[in-house]
């Protein structure tokens, strides 16, 4: 039986939507923002981004400041151009960036729906005829089985997905029901998605495929499947949203 976790997996397409979404609310309002930083901000923020270069090249990665790194350099070119007390005008833009480089992996255990994903793992098995049992989050098949830790639950998916919806908010400016709406696909697509997961990973475990189930556990099929859903999610409601909404 193998123990499932999902803990440390990088989310290009989501960073990358994120940090375009920061760019995109700057460059809608270039014609109202305010460029008058002072002599000690533009120094402060000229400083800030040296060191920052230095520190990068001298320790690349395994720091929180390399982890909050494009917000930081965000704030630094926000002081540069606009001082600190022209920071209000960037606030949404910077929340983006926040939220780029936020790790989901600290979260992951609030709320636990690890035993939620166990349910509807074992649902699916047993509606597709395998022979298939459930202890708690523990799913078996006859020649192997799964436990299902916070770190391989749902919640990932669904917290990535919760940072997309932020971004639509700012660009489209939302109402409740359309975020509510959002929340609600973003929570039943999350839930599924992974399901079908842990489904197949039983499978790979009870055939002993053990090359492709790291590859769908670890490995690059965890990027793979997020991406899928990040990009599907965002042109889904996209397209809903266009029809009565201007981009940019």
């Amino acid at each position: 039986m193998f123990y499932l976790r999902w803990d440390a997996t990088v989310f290009q397409a989501e960073q990358l939507m994120l940090s375009a979404t920061s760019v995109i609310l700057v460059w809608r309002r270039r014609s109202v923002l305010s460029f008058q930083a002072s002599p000690e901000a533009t120094g402060f923020a000229a400083l800030f981004l040296m060191w920052n270069l230095v520190r990068r090249s001298l320790q690349p990665t395994g720091d929180i400041l390399g982890t909050f790194s494009p917000v930081l350099v965000g704030l630094a070119l926000a002081i540069l151009a606009s001082g600190f007390r022209g920071l209000g005008q960037y606030i949404k833009s910077l929340l983006c960036l926040f939220l780029s480089c936020f790790p989901v992996g600290i979260l992951l255990r609030l709320p636990d729906v690890s035993l939620l994903d166990a349910r509807f793992a074992h649902v699916i098995l047993w509606y597709f005829g395998f022979d298939v049992v459930r202890d708690g989050t523990i799913v078996l098949l006859p020649k192997g089985g799964i436990h299902i830790f916070a770190g391989c639950s749902s919640i990932a998916l669904i917290l990535v997905l919760l940072k997309l919806i932020v971004a639509f908010y700012f660009l489209f400016q939302l109402t409740l029901a359309q975020t509510m709406k959002m929340i609600g696909l973003a929570i039943v697509t999350a839930f599924t998605v992974n399901a079908f997961r842990l489904c197949l990973l039983a499978i790979l475990v009870a055939h002993q495929d053990w090359n492709n189930f790291e590859y769908f556990h670890s490995g690059n099929g965890v990027n793979l499947i997020t991406t899928m859903v990040i990009v599907g999610f965002g042109i889904v409601n996209y397209q809903q949203l266009k029809a009565n909404q201007q981009f940019l």
